[in-house]
């Protein structure tokens, strides 16, 4: 009982032993989510921790998962997978995944200077490339944090694909965290890789060293995609939407969508947007619900279906977000502290200058929305806006505050911020039925 998984345990015990580290591996490049902890820790270190603290308790948050009599059994074989399980509880996608022996374990662990950090196992597939690690520090009371996490290849060479989303710190120290990196289908890659990490301290003093988890990527734990050509045209509101595909992965389901350029409103998104079977089981949105290719193109992500089967399967939604497009510009007096232009229904109110930051109030309810509205790659006209804006709240506030960098000069003109989200909604509930197989 349970050989099949001995075989593949030594087997990737043997691979591990054959593969060499080098060992230079050259720079690495800062991860943007990181990077904006570090901005918050700068303005103020409390927050740095509150922000940290927050994304684990709404990751950690609830519910418990049905297992099936396989997953207890493969749970019960696999040392160390209930902890990949307890990260995972909330997306019943990658539950299927480990539920259906769609993991890899690695199980290898990277200790000095201090610190240990193991490399426990991992998923991947087309779209995803998603780890499960953890890591202690020998002085319990030391602060620390992971720095750069990055990818090399087998010749210490960083590829070019980006953590998107993950847990840093977690206060148990036992349990695991997860990182996510998003893959491209024009950059394959490598089955020999390097997952490489840095830490810093709470002080921000950064660590010299690597921990570097040499990985042989199973072609036994690899499911290709699966592909449903739809263009269903949904009309909202007199806005046109074409669904243009669903593509099915074993980490997530793609939801790929068109806007028809001579819309009158900007459309931002869906609020509930859902894959619904013939017996009501839900599918939704993951964190990272967002790919924005063009002005009038987007990907959807949602829990993947992959493994279900489903006999019928439907795309779902009751509201979407937009914004006529002669609203979309906000324009600031920075001298004057004022809200010149907004979108008409007023819940842009107040601005103040802080701390060479504009503060800029939107009235609404944080727990109704938790969007970036204002972003500096966009067109923005002004001089002198540098650096990352943030957002920030707390669960007694009925308002959101947005931070965008601002220094003042003795000049000080207005200027104007283009919105890429905002909590104007319309209603219409839709439902577009999807051939399965």
């Amino acid at each position: 009982m349970f050989e099949k998984e001995e075989k593949e345990l030594e087997k990737l015990n043997h691979l591990y032993q054959d593969l060499q580290i080098p060992s230079d591996f050259g720079d690495q490049a800062i991860m943007d989510g990181i990077r904006r902890a570090g901005k918050i820790k700068k303005r103020n270190r409390q927050m740095a921790k509150v922000f940290l603290t927050a994304s684990i308790v709404f990751l950690g948050l609830v519910g418990s998962v049905k297992v099936s009599d396989t997953m207890a059994a493969f749970i019960s074989n696999v040392p160390g997978i209930e902890k990949v399980v307890e990260v995972i509880r909330k997306d019943k996608g990658l539950v299927a995944a480990v539920d259906h022996d769609y993991i890899q374990k690695v199980g290898i662990v990277d200790s000095h200077d201090g610190l240990k950090v193991s490399l426990d196992s991992v998923i991947h597939d087309e779209k995803n490339l998603i780890a499960f690690y953890k890591y202690e520090a020998e002085d319990q009371n030391l602060d620390i944090f992971p720095k750069d996490i990055i990818l090399k290849n087998s010749e210490g060479e960083k590829l070019p694909f980006q953590m998107k989303q993950g847990t840093l710190w977690t206060k148990n120290k036992e349990s695991l965290l997860e990182i996510k990196f998003p893959l491209s289908s024009e950059i394959q890659l490598p089955e020999n890789l390097i997952l490489s990490f840095t830490f810093r301290l709470g002080s921000g003093e950064v660590l010299e060293k690597e921990w570097n988890f040499p990985v042989i990527l199973d072609k036994d734990k690899f499911l290709e995609k699966e592909e449903v050509k739809l263009d269903k045209k949904v009309v909202v509101d007199g806005q046109e939407i074409m669904i243009k595909e669903i593509t099915m992965y074993p980490t997530v389901t793609a939801v790929h969508v068109t806007y028809n350029s001579a819309n009158s409103k900007k459309i931002f998104g869906f609020n509930d947007l859902q894959l619904v079977d013939e017996n009501g089981e839900k599918w939704n949105p993951t964190p990272l619900e967002t790919e924005q290719i063009s002005e009038n193109e987007a990907i959807f992500y949602l829990e993947s279906h992959y493994f279900k089967k489903p006999k019928e399967l439907y795309l779902t939604f009751n509201t979407i977000r937009a914004l006529e497009k002669d609203e979309l510009w906000v324009v600031i007096d920075p001298e004057k502290e004022k809200v010149l232009v907004s979108p008409k229904d007023g819940k842009i109110t107040e601005v103040v200058m802080r701390n060479e930051e504009l503060q800029i109030k939107l009235n609404e309810k944080p727990f109704a929305f938790k969007k970036e509205i204002f972003n500096t790659l966009d067109p923005i006209e002004g001089q002198n806006i540098m650096g990352s804006m943030g957002m920030s709240f707390s669960s007694s506030d009925h308002f959101i505050l947005y931070s965008v960098p601002y220094t003042a000069t003795e000049v000080q003109e207005p200027i104007k911020l283009k919105l890429i989200d905002y909590p104007a909604t319309i209603q219409s509930k839709e439902e577009v039925r999807i051939k399965v197989k």
